[in-house]
């Protein structure tokens, strides 16, 4: 749904491409959305007060834009750490299965080798 409101809202994001709409923000690096993940909370702590009970007064003004802005940059920030985690793993993974292979490739080849002449000869088609 914060994607849909930032759409229909027109939010624009200030990034290293300029100021952006919500789709580009997956054109960035990593690095540049930790950059405006930052910059982002920067802006909403400076709107904060730092007065004793303020949370209180309802008059406080809420940057709704910079939340929602901030909340999407943090979304893309996860899924770009879960997708990089995913591929980590997938990698790892592969290494382990590969060395198996590598093993069971060498026991068979140990036990092709073991068989004797008449085993050999009934092998052949």
């Amino acid at each position: 749904m914060k994607y849909k409101e930032a759409i229909k809202r027109r939010i624009k994001f200030s990034t290293p491409l300029g100021l952006v709409k919500v789709d580009r923000l997956f054109e960035l690096k990593k690095s540049d959305i930790i950059e405006c993940l930052k910059e982002s909370r920067k802006i909403l702590k400076e709107s904060e007060s730092d007065d004793y009970l303020s949370f209180l007064d309802t008059t406080t003004p809420v940057n709704h834009d910079e939340e929602l802005r901030f909340e999407i940059l943090k979304d893309i920030y996860l899924d770009m750490c879960n997708e990089e985690n995913r591929e980590i793993e997938e990698r790892e993974i592969k290494k382990h299965n590969e060395k198996i292979y590598r093993q069971l490739s060498k026991i068979d080849e140990m036990e092709f080798e073991s068989k004797s002449r008449d085993e050999l000869l009934a092998l052949l088609k």
